[in-house]
C-alpha cells in the first residue's frame, strides 16, 4: 500500500461513535417497540443510561419473581448480560445471553451480544456465527453489519468486510455508519475513486458530519487533486474550527500544493493540540529542507527525534547537517541510523558520502550491501563500489511508474552528481544536481516517509539544490 490515511483513523472514531448508539439498541430492549409494562424494575431492567448494578438488581427481581412469559423472560436474561457485561464480569454476561437464547432462539440481540463477547475472546469465528445469526433476524438493523465489518476488518478480510458492508447498503442506503465503513474498506483496498463516492452520499446525507469532508479530502490527496482536498478540510474547519484532523489534512494537502508556510500555518495549530503529531512534524521538515534552510531543519529534526525517537528524524538531521556542510556531525548522525538498521542501503551510502567529504574512502558496507540484490536502491551502490556504469544506474531507475520514475531519478541524479564532485569532475557533477533539482517533489502522502527504503527524493532534491547553491549555478 502506497500510504496511510489518517481519514480512515478519523473516520473509524466517527463511525464508532455511531456505533455505539446501535449496540446500546441491541443491548437493551428498543424503547420504541410496543410491549407490556411489567412495572418498575422492567422499566430500570432495560434502561441503558442507568448505572449497571441499578439494573442488574432490578433484572434480578424481575427472574426472581418469575412472572415473564418466555418472550420477556428471554429479553430479561439479555438486559441482565449487558448489565454485566458492563461491569466487566464477562462469564456471567456470556452466560445471561445464552440463557436469553435458549430461552428464545429468534431473540436477535443476545446473539449479537454473544457474538462481541466471542470476538472480544478471539474467538472470531464463532463471534461471525452470532452476529450473521443476528443479522438473519434484524436485517434492517444497520448496527450489526457496522460490527460485523469491523471484526472481519481486524482479520483483514478486506474484501469480505465491503461485500459485507453493501449487503447493508442495499437495505438502508442512507446509513452513514455503513456508508462511512464501506469508505474506510474501501480506502484500505486503495479503491479512492469508489471511496470518494461514498464520502460524497455521507455529505450529503449529513453535510454537517465531519468526517465525510476530511474523508474524502484525504483521498483527494491520494489523487493528486489538492486543491479539491484543501476546499474539502476548509469545510470540514467551518463546521469545527479546532477539528485536529481536519486540520493534519489540511496541512498535508497545502504541503502537497508546495504552500509550505501555510502548511506550517495549520501544523503549528495542529502541534499546539497535539504536540507529539509525526506527520506535522514531517511536513514543517521537509518544508524547510526543500526551501534550504538547512539550520532550521537541523534544529527541528533534533526537536522531533528527541520527542518521538524515530530514526528517520535522526536521518533528516544528519541530511541537514550534510547541507550545511557539517560532515563531521552528519558522519556520526548517519553511522547512528547505520548502526540501528545496516541493511538500509540510504542510510550506508549517505554516511558513505559524508565520511568522503572528510577524505575517507571505505567501501566495504557499500560492497556488501551491494552483492545481496538489484532492488532500488542496491544500483547507487553498485556503481559507488565500480560493478555498474552511469548509464546502467539511469536504466535502472527508469521503469514504468512515472511517480517511481521520478522518485528514482531524483535520487539517481543527486547520487551520481555528488559522487563526480567527490571525484574532482565539477561540470559533471553540476549537470546531474540540475537534473536531480528539475525534477518536483513527488507528492505522495508524506506519511510515506516515515518508512525504511521509501521516498527519499525531497532528500536528495534538497541536497541538490543546496550543491547548485554553493557552486553558484
Amino acid at each position: 500500500m502506497r500510504y496511510t490515511t489518517l481519514a480512515i483513523r478519523l473516520l473509524s472514531v466517527a463511525v464508532f461513535a455511531a456505533v455505539l448508539s446501535g449496540i446500546h439498541a441491541l443491548h437493551s430492549v428498543r424503547a420504541e417497540d410496543a410491549i407490556p409494562d411489567y412495572g418498575p424494575d422492567w422499566r430500570v431492567c432495560r434502561n441503558l443510561s442507568l448505572d449497571p448494578t441499578t439494573r442488574l438488581e432490578a433484572c434480578n427481581r424481575l427472574l426472581e419473581e418469575g412472572k415473564l412469559p418466555p418472550k420477556y423472560l428471554s429479553w430479561t436474561y439479555n438486559n441482565r448480560g449487558t448489565a454485566w457485561q458492563d461491569m466487566e464480569h464477562l462469564k456471567e454476561a456470556f452466560r445471561d445471553f445464552e440463557k436469553a437464547i435458549e430461552i428464545d432462539p429468534t431473540n436477535g440481540p443476545p446473539y449479537y451480544n454473544r457474538g462481541w463477547l466471542e470476538h472480544r475472546a478471539g474467538a472470531d469465528a464463532k463471534a461471525i456465527g452470532d452476529i450473521e445469526t443476528a443479522i438473519q433476524l434484524k436485517p434492517n438493523d444497520a448496527s450489526l453489519r457496522c460490527q460485523l465489518g469491523e471484526i472481519l476488518e481486524g482479520m483483514d478480510r478486506l474484501d469480505d468486510a465491503a461485500a459485507n458492508y453493501e449487503a447493508g447498503l442495499n437495505i438502508t442506503p442512507n446509513d452513514i455508519c455503513l456508508r462511512g465503513k464501506h469508505a474506510a474498506v474501501l480506502d484500505r483496498l486503495e479503491h479512492f475513486n469508489e471511496a470518494i463516492a461514498d464520502y460524497a452520499k455521507m455529505i450529503e446525507l449529513d453535510p454537517s458530519f465531519t468526517g465525510g469532508w476530511v474523508g474524502r479530502a484525504q483521498d483527494y490527496i491520494v489523487l493528486g487533486a489538492y486543491g479539491a482536498a484543501i476546499r474539502d478540510a476548509s469545510a470540514a474547519l467551518q463546521l469545527q474550527p479546532d477539528d485536529i484532523g481536519a486540520l493534519s489534512v489540511r496541512a498535508e494537502a497545502l504541503f502537497d500544493d508546495k504552500q509550505y508556510d501555510k502548511s506550517r500555518a495549520d501544523c503549528d495549530r495542529v502541534l499546539a493540540a497535539q504536540s507529539d503529531d509525526v506527520s506535522c512534524g514531517d511536513y514543517e521538515l521537509r518544508g524547510l529542507l526543500l526551501h534550504g534552510h538547512f539550520q532550521e531543519a537541523a534544529g527541528k529534526a533534533s526537536e522531533l527525534a528527541g520527542v518521538h525517537n524515530i530514526l528517520y528524524f535522526h536521518v533528516a538531521s544528519a541530511v541537514a547537517e550534510y547541507g550545511l556542510g557539517s560532515y563531521e556531525q552528519a558522519v556520526r548522525d548517519f553511522k547512528l541510523a547505520v548502526d540501528a538498521d545496516p541493511d538500509d542501503p540510504y542510510r550506508v551510502l549517505l554516511a558513505y558520502l559524508a565520511d568522503r567529504h572528510l577524505g575517507h574512502d571505505d567501501k566495504a558496507r557499500l560492497t556488501e550491501l551491494a552483492a545481496r540484490n538489484d532492488i532500488w536502491p542496491t544500483p547507487l551502490l553498485r556503481f559507488a563500489v565500480g560493478r555498474l556504469s552511469k548509464a546502467e544506474v539511469l536504466a535502472a531507475a527508469d521503469v514504468p511508474d512515472a511517480e517511481l520514475r521520478n522518485e528514482r531519478l531524483a535520487e539517481a541524479n543527486f547520487y551520481l552528481g555528488e559522487l563526480a564532485a567527490l571525484d574532482g569532475h565539477a561540470d559533471t557533477a553540476a549537470e546531474f544536481y540540475k537534473a536531480s533539482a528539475a525534477i518536483a517533489e513527488i507528492r505522495l502522502s508524506p506519511r510515506r516517509h516515515l518508512a525504511p527504503y521509501k521516498d527519499h527524493n525531497d532528500f536528495e532534491i534538497s541536497l541538490a539544490r543546496a550543491a547548485l547553491r554553493g557552486s553558484g549555478l
